[in-house]
């Protein structure tokens, strides 16, 4: 037993020794996420918050003065399938809340005749929230 008792006593130390490197790095990296995530979080509000955009009915709209709580920012293209089954969806949610509560804004990606294919879309689908 006299002989074990010193290897033992170096495992539980070497054991102790790798718990506390563990349990510090796990509480440097998580406050370090945080601290990331906040300062990506505030860069994306500040950008967010600069956008001045004309709308396709020229109407303006200035992202600071926005008072929705929520602000669905929806990207799509005439050529995408799953963004037109979308539509329907996002003019029911515009017919329910008000634009006090909730806004929607598309943002159109088409690189050709963009403002002609907005447009039609808007009239196939009968959009009643702005594109841009």
């Amino acid at each position: 037993m006299k002989k074990i008792l010193p290897y033992l006593m170096l495992v539980l130390a070497f054991t102790g020794f790798l718990a506390g490197q563990l349990i510090f790095e796990m509480m440097s990296s998580s406050a370090t996420l945080k601290t990331n995530e906040q300062a990506k979080y505030l860069r994306y509000q500040t950008e967010f918050n600069n956008l001045l955009v004309t709308t396709t009915k020229g109407d303006k709209i200035d992202f600071k003065s926005i008072k929705a709580p929520i602000v669905i920012v929806n990207f799509w293209a005439s050529w995408c399938r799953p963004c037109l089954l979308e539509f329907p969806h996002l003019n029911e949610i515009s017919k329910r809340y008000s634009k006090d509560h909730v806004l929607i804004i598309g943002v159109n990606s088409d690189e050709e005749k963009q403002l002609n294919k907005i447009k039609e879309i808007e009239k196939t689908y009968g959009l009643n929230f702005d594109s841009i």
